[in-house]
């Protein structure tokens, strides 16, 4: 299998599914370490998709530029698709996460939007260093 052949090769990392930079997580105990949103990923894979919103999207992430890996993002938008094998996971981790923080006793609240924000990617990132 083509994604375990990536992992062997460049390792393992852990991938924030709820981006930590999308509700200021931070790496104090909370919703910035709580495992039920952490999962292991290939560390190009994660480097990829950044923080980017989890959108529809066409264009297949290539890892070195050339090994499918199954997941897509643009070079439009600051957007990522997961591969399928794992999209059920992260719905779930998502869900959990918006469900379990709600801003109360100090915690961030959590909340899931249905539309990627107007100033997106564009206003505070550089192009995506990648070609897809």
């Amino acid at each position: 299998m083509q994604h375990r052949s990536i992992i062997r090769a460049r390792g393992w990392t852990r991938e924030h599914v709820w981006a930590k930079s999308r509700g200021d997580l931070g790496t104090s105990r909370g919703a910035g370490t709580d495992i039920h949103h952490l999962k292991p990923c290939d560390v190009s894979v994660n480097s990829a998709r950044n923080n980017r919103w989890f959108a529809e999207c066409t264009e297949e992430y290539l890892d070195g530029g050339v090994t499918p890996t199954g997941s897509y993002t643009s070079t439009d938008d600051w957007v990522w698709k997961p591969r399928d094998e794992v999209k059920g996971d992260i719905a779930r981790m998502i869900f959990y996460m918006a469900t379990r923080y709600e801003g109360e006793n100090g915690e961030v609240d959590l909340e899931i939007i249905d539309s990627i924000p107007s100033d997106n990617w564009i206003r505070h990132y550089p192009r995506p260093p990648f070609g897809g």
